[in-house]
């Protein structure tokens, strides 16, 4: 309980609180208060004895306390409670201290959409910029205004002034607009009054509610896990020290996972501008812009990526493109699960390739068909009515589109294959067991692995004797084996039914 100072006249106690922002009538002696109640002369002269402000709210109150005595009817007085409260003062006003205005596009996101519902997963609380990025605008810091007590005296606040906002490096206020502004990419915090830039984010827990989804333009690591159905995007590297559940993930660097990465069949995809190292893979659905390195498996995953590299791992099910270079210590399983493996030009590659050539044959064709027709009439334009004249231009107009279209479609097509080239002859290098229901393709064509091959093997694509085979190499020993192989249908995606049929051909007629 507060200590009160009181003063102290018959039945009744005057006590002040100690801030002197309350006084209070307290009941000593009910029974004598009823027998003898106090005047209104006597409660004013015991107000101005102990100092306190008598205005002409503390004399209503004190009118009011002395109504209590008047019954409805007599010898029955109302009740009396054991304080009452006459006089109160102003308390002080603090301070404020100087605060940031964040600019819109940096307000936290996870507001509800229309329906009234929050996506709690895609919300972002991480404040990320770019450098020259106005921050948000300073609002100034206010000054404290004195309280005034029942005594009539000032009571002054805590402090004179608010503090200001003290900005880290990375960070410069305009003078003249009051606005912060950033210097270099990072994320902003605001901690203990000090405004702070951090160039690389450091999330020491998971990735879950409490940080939200992350988008931001520097270096991520992440002390725990990326929780499933969370993203994280940043233009560079991200390190986790966990593991990656079924999250969407944007990289335009490296990713290092010293877990593994745990996602689910068709689940959220992961693309990494640079490279990947994680301790493995399960039903993940992986782009890479360089190389994919794993160190144990890579099981029933969608992956693409220049080499795919694991010298001691094993890779079973899913479907495996690697532009130039895949090795790995085991290819399949013994229960011959059917796992695709792709090298060089990709199956989608080679299939879009087909599709712009013959887009552009078909166009070509119909500008030629054009000409031909309009030719003969374009000869002798004299005899051709204005209408047939105008026909004729329009016509002729149509094959010259045609032709610019051709054009188009050529660079795109080449444009496609100079980007998907591989930059050396793609191979694939199996250092212990390569097992049945295993399928190869190289560049659209491939063989399929009814066998079990023992390694060290390794699988590429040669001219034997003017013709492009798939062969088996012994590197121990240097021998070549031709092994059947067919050309995959580039109308259609590829399925395990097509794949038996083009085998039951090539077993008959191998290539």
């Amino acid at each position: 309980m507060e200590p009160r100072t009181s003063t102290a006249t018959a039945p009744l106690e005057l006590v002040v609180s100690t801030d002197r922002l309350r006084a209070r009538l307290r009941v000593r002696d009910r029974a004598q208060l009823l027998r003898h109640p106090p005047s209104e002369s006597e409660l004013i002269t015991l107000v101005e004895k102990r100092g306190i402000e008598l205005t002409d709210t503390v004399r209503e109150r004190l009118h009011q306390f002395l109504s209590l005595w008047s019954a409805d009817k007599p010898g029955e007085p109302r009740e009396i409670p054991e304080e009452y409260l006459i006089a109160e003062g102003t308390g002080p006003t603090e301070p404020q201290d100087e605060t940031i205005h964040w600019s819109e596009t940096l307000v936290p996101t996870g507001a509800p959409d229309d329906t009234g519902r929050v996506d709690w997963y895609h919300q972002r609380v991480i404040r990320a910029v770019t450098s020259d990025t106005v921050v948000g605008t300073l609002q100034p810091a206010t000054d404290g205004i004195p309280g005034r007590d029942v005594f009539g005296q000032p009571v002054p606040p805590r402090r004179a002034r608010g503090n200001s906002l003290r900005l880290g490096p990375g960070l410069r206020l305009d003078d003249n607009s009051r606005q912060v502004i950033a210097t270099a990419a990072g994320c902003v915090f605001l901690e203990n009054g000090k405004l702070r830039l951090e160039q690389n984010l450091e999330i020491p827990g998971d990735v879950d509610f409490e940080s939200g989804s992350i988008d931001v333009c520097t270096d991520v690591h992440v002390g725990g896990t990326i929780r499933a159905n969370f993203s994280v995007r940043t233009a560079g590297s991200l390190t986790v020290d966990r593991a990656i559940e079924a999250a969407e993930i944007t990289v335009g660097g490296d990713l290092s996972v010293r877990g593994g990465i745990c996602g689910r069949l068709n689940g959220p995809l992961i693309r990494v501008g640079g490279n990947i190292n994680a301790r493995f893979c399960n039903e993940s659905n992986i782009k890479a812009g360089k190389d994919l390195r794993f160190e144990r498996e890579l099981l029933n995953s969608q992956v693409q990526a220049a080499k795919v590299l694991s010298r001691n791992g094993t890779i079973i099910g899913g479907y495996i493109w690697a532009r130039e270079t895949l090795e790995v210590a085991t290819l399949g399983s013994e229960a011959a699960v059917t796992t695709r493996v792709a090298l060089g030009l990709s199956v989608e590659v080679l299939r879009r390739m087909r599709q712009l050539e013959l887009s552009a044959r078909e166009r070509r064709k119909l500008s030629q068909q054009i000409r031909q027709r309009v030719g003969p009439l374009m000869a002798n334009l004299k005899r051709l009515t204005h209408q047939q004249r105008e026909i004729a231009t329009e016509l002729l107009a149509r094959a010259d589109e045609l032709e610019v279209e051709v054009e188009r479609l050529l660079a795109e097509r080449e444009n496609l294959r100079q980007a998907a080239q591989p930059s050396e002859a793609p191979y694939l290098m199996a250092h212990v067991m390569i097992y049945p229901g295993v399928l190869v393709s190289i560049d659209g064509q491939e063989t399929r692995f009814d066998q079990p091959v023992p390694g060290p093997i390794r699988i590429e694509r040669r001219r034997v004797e003017g013709v492009a085979e798939i062969v088996a190499v012994r590197p121990r020993t240097g021998s070549v084996t031709v092994l059947p192989s067919y050309e995959l249908d580039l109308k259609a995606s590829p399925t395990a039914e097509e794949s038996e049929e083009h085998h039951e051909d090539a077993s008959q007629n191998p290539t």
